[in-house]
């Protein structure tokens, strides 16, 4: 739970009791003040569970992800088209680049034709990213969107130079398409 989460239970816990003490106080003339104060407790918490916000205000869905090992790394509401790169986008992309550096890929993490195409290129790639040595810096550069999917790009700025890393993921977090480009030194 999170602190807010915590703070607005604690104060419905408060309401509730207040509410019905002032009311066995008021109708009961102070008879079983304790099974009231119970009863109180009891309907603080349901009625802060009933109307914490944070669990009401989606319908208590949470996004999908999809299969390993991008389902880790991004939900799939946050890779449909429009929306902004998020800290799960650079990890998913920076996984990728370090799996393209080792010449392994999962095809769970793409689209078949995805898979198809990276299997053939990254034979040609895995060698030059390689090269370039422990990642020291990821910074997002740009993003649009194309026949449905969301396309990003990552600049990786490594020990022995740097590289622009492009990619189309579609709505259910699969990779469709991968593109490099070496960037020139000083660039």
């Amino acid at each position: 739970m999170t602190s807010f989460t915590i703070v607005f239970l604690v104060f419905w816990l408060l309401v509730g009791f207040a509410t019905l003490r002032f009311l066995a106080q008021r109708y009961f003339h102070e008879r079983g003040r304790a099974d009231v104060a119970a009863a109180a407790v009891v309907a603080g918490i349901v009625l802060g569970i009933a109307l914490d916000p944070i669990r009401t205000l989606d319908g208590g869905a949470r996004p999908g992800v999809a299969s390993a090992p991008v389902a880790a790394m991004v939900p799939a509401a946050e890779a449909s088209a429009g929306n902004k790169p998020t800290l799960a986008l650079a990890a998913l992309f920076r996984a990728e680049f370090v799996a393209w550096q080792n010449g392994t890929i999962s095809p769970a993490g793409y689209t078949a034709r995805g898979y198809v195409a990276s299997g053939v290129t990254i034979k040609t790639f895995s060698p030059v990213l390689h090269a370039l040595g422990a990642i020291q810096r990821v910074k997002f550069v740009s993003s649009n969107a194309k026949d449905g999917f969301a396309g990003y790009e990552y600049r990786f700025d490594c020990a022995n130079g740097s590289e622009l890393m492009g990619a189309y993921v579609d709505t259910a977090g699969k990779i469709d398409s991968v593109g490099f480009q070496a960037v020139p030194a000083g660039g």
